[in-house]
C-alpha cells in the first residue's frame, strides 16, 4: 500500500495563481524495492497531479533519504512536468514491398509506342524468299 513519505513546506505556484502543495509517496514493489513518485495537492478542490515514478531506492529508510535532497525548484519543474503532455510517440510503420519496381509510364511514352505498332512495316518483296511471301501474306497478317 502506497503512503506519503514527506510532504513539503514551500507551496508551488503556477502562472494561473494556483497553488499546490507537493507530498513525496512511496510503495513497496514485489521485488523488494521501493518507487517514490511526487504529488501535488492543489489548494482548491481541482484534481491532484502526480508525477511517474521519480525513484526507485533499495529500502524505505533511502526513499525518505531520496524525499528530503529535494528543493523547491524540483518540485516546481516535476509539477510543471506534470502539466506537460508527453510527446508524440513516432511509430514506424512496417515495410510494405510495392507491387511494381517502378511508376507506370507516362502517356506520351504509351502515345510513342502504339504508334510504333500501328505503322506499316516497309519491307521488299524482292528480298523475300517465296516461302516467306506466303508467311507474310494478307491472309495470315492478325490485328
Amino acid at each position: 500500500m502506497a503512503h506519503v513519505v514527506a510532504i513539503f513546506d514551500s507551496p508551488l505556484q503556477l502562472s494561473n495563481g494556483r497553488i499546490y502543495t507537493a507530498q513525496a509517496s512511496g510503495r513497496l514493489r514485489e521485488d523488494g524495492r521501493w518507487e517514490g513518485w511526487l504529488e501535488f495537492v492543489p489548494d482548491d478542490t481541482s484534481v491532484v497531479l502526480r508525477t511517474e515514478r521519480e525513484t526507485t531506492q533499495r529500502n524505505l529508510a533511502d526513499l525518505e533519504h531520496w524525499a528530503s535532497t529535494l528543493t523547491p525548484i524540483y518540485l516546481q519543474g516535476a509539477l510543471e512536468r506534470t502539466l506537460t503532455p508527453p510527446p508524440p510517440v513516432v511509430v514506424d510503420e512496417p515495410v510494405v514491398p510495392s507491387i511494381y519496381d517502378e511508376p507506370a509510364p507516362s502517356r506520351a511514352a504509351i502515345h510513342r509506342l502504339r504508334s510504333r505498332k500501328q505503322r506499316p512495316r516497309r519491307c521488299s518483296i524482292r528480298s523475300l524468299k517465296l516461302p516467306e511471301v506466303r508467311r507474310n501474306s494478307p491472309a495470315d497478317w492478325q490485328d
